[in-house]
């Protein structure tokens, strides 16, 4: 969380802000990197220099209270690199860094400004940056959770497993 000098709080997800301190020309985003050869899907988050850009919109329908669903229409970047593959990320998680701009701190998040919340996207100068709070993240701690939740779920796939197999054998 960014807390800028007039009180304002930004939440920015990981990967989802950059220090920029000479001026630069770049998009910053996370998504997922194509390898239009092979097909393959890999996750991304860093910079990027595009050779083109070019917009995606997806329309989805969500299922809401009742029998009324809800349309959101989700707009991705598709960002092609030298080497001719390409970046996909949604609006929402990359920001375009421009020189003109100049240094500091780019993000994509939510700002809290008087109680009014509102979707951010652009630099922060450094000037207007009070305090930085950055969560915490443990490597081990998470490694540990991951392995104990598939160690829950293979047992509880084997105690079926193994319970649909008994009835046969019993009959």
């Amino acid at each position: 969380m960014v807390t800028l000098s007039d009180g304002s709080e930004l939440r920015a997800e990981p990967y989802h802000y950059i220090e920029v301190t000479q001026p630069s020309d770049f998009v910053y985003g996370v998504g997922e990197q194509i390898d239009r050869k092979t097909g393959k899907h890999t996750p991304f988050a860093g910079m990027i220099h595009p050779t083109a850009v070019d917009s995606i919109n997806f329309d989805t329908l969500n299922m809401a209270v009742g029998d009324s669903r809800i349309k959101r229409r989700v707009q991705y970047y598709v960002l092609g690199l030298s080497d001719s593959s390409q970046v996909r990320c949604q609006k929402s998680d990359c920001v375009i860094v421009d020189s003109r701009d100049g240094a500091g701190l780019w993000c994509v998040g939510q700002l809290e400004s008087h109680r009014i919340h509102s979707g951010f996207s652009g630099r922060i100068p450094f000037e207007n940056i009070r305090k930085i709070e950055v969560r915490e993240f443990s490597v081990a701690e998470t490694v540990v959770l991951v392995t104990v939740t598939a160690v829950v779920v293979a047992g509880i796939i084997a105690v079926a497993w193994l319970g649909s197999h008994a009835i046969y054998s019993l009959r």
